[in-house]
């Protein structure tokens, strides 16, 4: 591999990070939702909240900026913070009914913007999201962070939100999921 200038691609990507987060600002602006809390909301939405530590090891940022974000968007009515019930100490983060509504509002918003981007593209969006995984994953190689876990989980911004009965059942599942495996494991402790 051919060296050019130490931090070319750290400083694109920089560059990148900057205007990205700008364009996300505008494209959010009337909605009311900063591109950080936007994609906090939807790591939420996507995972069905999580606790603070495992959401800062998902976004890479130290855990007092999340720590901030969250508290916030818990201000702001948005987020809300129970007790977890695999840890009477933890607490999970997760969104609330207001959250839900203004993030399906910002995705209504956000998406046709996305898609006109995406479409001005040179190369198929999959192909640039596969190369800034790789330069995302070897970072956080370097830095001796856990990697993010495959974002095939993460909702595509055009799809419709689940309903409130909807988003109900997948964590009544999600619920069943956690006890059976539970079960599981208990039964093979002894």
């Amino acid at each position: 591999m051919e060296r050019t200038s130490g931090i070319t691609l750290l400083l694109d990507t920089w560059f990148l990070a900057q205007t990205v987060t700008r364009w996300m600002q505008v494209r959010l602006a009337e909605v009311g939702l900063s591109a950080d809390e936007m994609a906090l909301c939807s790591v939420l939405q996507a995972v069905d909240g999580g606790s603070p530590t495992v959401l800062a090891e998902i976004a890479g940022s130290p855990l007092s900026t999340m720590t901030s974000m969250i508290g916030r968007l818990q201000r702001a009515g948005m987020l809300e913070v129970v007790p977890d019930p695999d840890d009477r100490r933890g607490k999970l983060v997760r969104l609330s009914a207001a959250g839900n509504r203004l993030l399906a509002e910002a995705q209504s918003t956000f998406a046709p913007a996305y898609w006109s981007l995406t479409e001005s593209l040179s190369l198929p969006a999959e192909q640039i999201r596969t190369a800034l995984n790789e330069l995302e994953a070897a970072v956080r190689d370097d830095l001796g962070l856990e990697q993010r876990p495959d974002t095939c989980w993460l909702p595509a911004v055009h799809d419709e939100p689940l309903s409130p009965a909807q988003v109900s059942e997948v964590r009544r599942y999600v619920a069943w999921l956690r006890h059976r495996d539970r079960n599981l494991t208990e039964g093979n402790q002894q």
